[in-house]
């Protein structure tokens, strides 16, 4: 057990003392392909509650989604800076269903719903060494379509990771568009 300290203590001094090494020079330009669960809009979908006003119904809104599929591309503005652009797609199916009393309820067919989004982007890298990063980013889009009022969105990634060096694949965690967990892999030339 202690040899594990010991081994974990040297890897996060490693750890610390290459984060000055940088990951990508100035002028560098990132092209991304990611998939995400559980985006904004699922999650403002499915708390579509409406009650009559004489209490005699309920309705819902159920919500199946493909999941967001979205491509980026970044540029490099210095070693912990990146601002690019993203367009991502996803498609969701709504169901409503209507209770008028305990056992007796009402479902209509599902519609489908397509999502684009256009988005402007920027990464702030907290680890950028050339085979490890940990970044933030925010984001903010430009969205079509027929389920929602708004037209416009936001990402924002609280943590995310990319291993690799000109290849390489990414995983964040956030909110937004993109969805709350994505996976994906990205070319650094």
């Amino acid at each position: 057990m202690k040899s594990l300290k010991i081994i974990f203590t040297l890897a996060l001094i490693n750890l610390a003392c290459i984060t000055n090494m940088q990951a990508q020079a100035q002028g560098t330009s990132e092209l991304s392909l990611g998939y995400g669960s559980n985006s904004i809009y699922k999650i403002y979908k499915f708390y579509d509650v409406s009650i009559s006003t004489a209490l005699s119904s309920i309705s819902y809104s159920e919500i199946e989604s493909s999941g967001v599929v979205s491509l980026s591309y970044k540029y490099v503005v210095n070693n912990r800076f990146m601002l690019g652009g993203s367009v991502s797609y996803e498609n969701l199916k709504i169901n409503k269903i209507e209770y008028f009393g305990l056992l007796d309820f009402e479902q209509t067919s599902g519609q489908n719903f397509s999502n684009f989004s256009i988005a402007i982007e920027a990464d702030y890298r907290y680890i950028s060494n050339p085979k490890f990063q940990m970044y933030s980013g925010l984001g903010i889009a430009y969205f079509t379509s027929e389920a929602f009022e708004s037209n416009t969105s936001y990402q924002l990634t609280g943590l995310g990771f990319r291993v690799g060096k000109k290849v390489a694949a990414f995983a964040e965690l956030g909110f937004g568009y993109k969805g709350s967990f994505a996976l994906g892999a990205s070319w650094q030339f």
